[in-house]
């Protein structure tokens, strides 16, 4: 009875970490380029720059949130069956 809630939480934790993967690969290179670009404006860049820095941080902070909460649901999960 304990596989399937196993094999869900090893899916689960897989498809974390690609998005992990996934947002230290791209997102953070799309924010670094961007980041760049705005700098070549000088001082008129830098609200170009502080939206890039909110975006990307956004995007950490969710996906830390969506670890937090996937993990206090199968721990949840076991403790009730268990």
């Amino acid at each position: 009875m304990n596989e399937p809630r196993t094999n869900r939480a090893t899916l689960l934790d897989a498809q974390l970490r690609f998005a992990e993967i996934a947002l230290d690969a791209y997102i953070d290179a799309y924010a670094q380029g961007a980041k760049m670009y705005w700098a070549m404006w000088g001082p008129m860049g830098q609200m170009g720059i502080d939206a890039v820095e909110v975006m990307q941080n956004t995007q950490h902070h969710y996906l830390e949130h969506l670890r937090d909460t996937a993990e206090e649901r199968i721990e949840a999960r076991s403790w009730a069956r268990s």
